[in-house]
């Protein structure tokens, strides 16, 4: 009977304790808001300055061209109540990102001085990302392209990663 009894405050304690630091579906979207708010900063400041890359196509044209990556600073995001016990919370991010290309070009060095470029494509990121033991977790991240007619799955572990300037040329201001 004592054993009885002591399970039994012991069992009503945890329940107590966990509707006490339970957090609001207020506290959770904040809290969703401020995450993904903290991510996107540091994916913004992967993308100042000048950066871009230079191909190579080879085809029967055979061509060089100049290329960057733009990111929408207008994301949206969204949370939903599920009744999952692991993942009480889901939050979604969606972004787009804005490939540029230059003309095509006989040489690399002729595509290296491009200065014009136009939308090549839209790359729509969706990630999702779930509430689980008070932290949110990137579960699915994925992009459709407008040039393509399928979507890329992504298999990194983070906003940041997933949506960092991808071009590898970084000019510094000197």
């Amino acid at each position: 009977m004592k054993r009885f009894l002591v399970f039994f405050i012991l069992a009503l304690s945890l329940l107590l304790c966990s509707k006490v630091f339970a957090l609001t579906d207020t506290e959770v979207v904040d809290s969703f808001k401020q995450y993904v708010s903290d991510e996107m900063k540091k994916v913004f400041v992967s993308y100042e300055g000048t950066h871009y890359n230079v191909s190579y196509v080879e085809s029967n044209l055979n061509f060089w061209f100049k290329s960057y990556h733009k990111i929408d600073q207008n994301y949206k995001i969204d949370v939903e109540k599920t009744t999952s016990l692991i993942s009480p919370y889901v939050g979604t991010l969606q972004v787009e990102v804005y490939y540029n290309t230059s003309d095509k070009f006989p040489t690399k060095k002729t595509a290296e001085q491009a200065t014009t470029y136009k939308v090549h494509s839209i790359q729509t990121f969706k990630i999702t990302l779930a509430y689980q033991e008070n932290k949110w977790v990137v579960t699915d991240a994925h992009f459709k392209s407008s040039s393509l007619d399928s979507v890329i799955k992504q298999d990194k572990l983070s906003i940041y990663e997933n949506l960092k300037c991808p071009d590898k040329i970084r000019l510094t201001a000197q």
